[in-house]
């Protein structure tokens, strides 16, 4: 009985043989199909891991250029307060009239206009007062808080008689930085 059996054992061993065969062939497979994968997105990986590199360094950089923005706030408005707004400059022109004010003269601006392609305000100022209240409105204006340049400085004793009052006058053609 055990002969009749000896053909079945073989037959079961080589069909669990060839079982065996294909799932190793077909693991196989598979690993070498997961190698394959792998490689293959390995190099769009690595670029990917660049780009990240790069936009971590760009953020880092851009996060050090905002901290410095923060920190030079103060001395980039004090900086900015040296030159005029081309935009509004009419505060500017109260505050030089401020000055013919605290100098005791009579001030006149006859013109106001951006020249230089609207980087420069010139003003055309004239101040009637006493000689020392003129020379006076003269310093002041010289040691304003502003990037200036005269183009012109005249004062003289006044022809106007009638004007005894006043008799020095001063005409002053000064020019403003703008941003």
């Amino acid at each position: 009985m055990d002969r009749d059996l000896a053909p079945m054992k073989n037959s079961s061993h080589a069909f669990a043989l060839g079982v065996f065969l294909i799932a190793a062939v077909c693991a196989a497979a598979a690993f070498a199909w997961s190698v394959s994968f792998v490689y293959s997105k390995k190099a769009p990986v690595s670029r990917l891991e660049r780009e990240i590199g790069n936009v971590a360094r760009e953020e880092a950089y851009y996060r050090g250029l905002k901290k410095a923005l923060a920190e030079s706030a103060a001395p980039r408005a004090a900086l900015d307060s040296y030159f005029v707004d081309p935009n509004n400059f009419v505060p500017f022109i109260e505050a030089v009239e401020a000055l013919g004010v605290h100098a005791g003269v009579v001030l006149t601006v006859e013109n106001a206009a951006l020249v230089e392609n609207d980087r420069v305000l010139a003003l055309t100022l004239y101040a009637r007062g006493g000689f020392s209240e003129t020379l006076y409105f003269l310093s002041l204006l010289e040691t304003f808080p502003a990037k200036i340049s005269f183009d012109r400085a005249w004062v003289a004793k006044s022809a106007d008689k009638k004007q005894s009052a006043l008799p020095w006058e001063g005409r002053f053609i000064v020019k403003f930085a703008t941003l």
